[in-house]
């Protein structure tokens, strides 16, 4: 999702449409992450000029986001940890990426194996 904090709203208020992010700070993925669709949705809707950051670094994104810096894009399940991120543009979907989840064919039914792949298939699928 696209997330800003409550200190950047109150500073630089609050997009309502994906053609204001030209006008918003946005902080964007690094040169390894860079091609990823969801970076390409944010550069592409906010332009070059408005990113004030980029980093690879998830973690280095939100503590940015938190501490006001700009807009940007986090994983879902960041937001419900940090009650001062707020949800920006919401209904309105942001391009995605496969993910795949790997392991042995022989650990599949294993209890705890599955207990994992279906807590991170339910939280990670399309639908959510």
């Amino acid at each position: 999702g696209l997330y800003a904090s409550r200190s950047y709203i109150d500073d630089f208020g609050c997009p309502t449409s994906s053609d204001e992010l030209r006008h918003h700070r946005v902080i964007g993925y690094g040169d390894r992450l860079a091609t990823l669709p969801e970076n390409r949705w944010l550069l592409d809707h906010s332009g070059p000029a408005s990113q004030v950051l980029s980093s690879d670094s998830t973690s280095t994104r939100l503590r940015a986001t938190l501490a006001g810096v700009g807009i940007s894009i986090q994983p879902v399940l960041f937001a419900g940890n940090n009650p001062q991120l707020v949800p920006l543009l919401e209904g309105r979907a942001l391009p995605g990426h496969d993910m795949w989840l790997v392991y042995h064919n022989d650990l599949r039914q294993i209890a705890r194996v599955r207990a994992v792949l279906n807590f991170i298939t339910a939280h990670l699928s399309a639908e959510n």
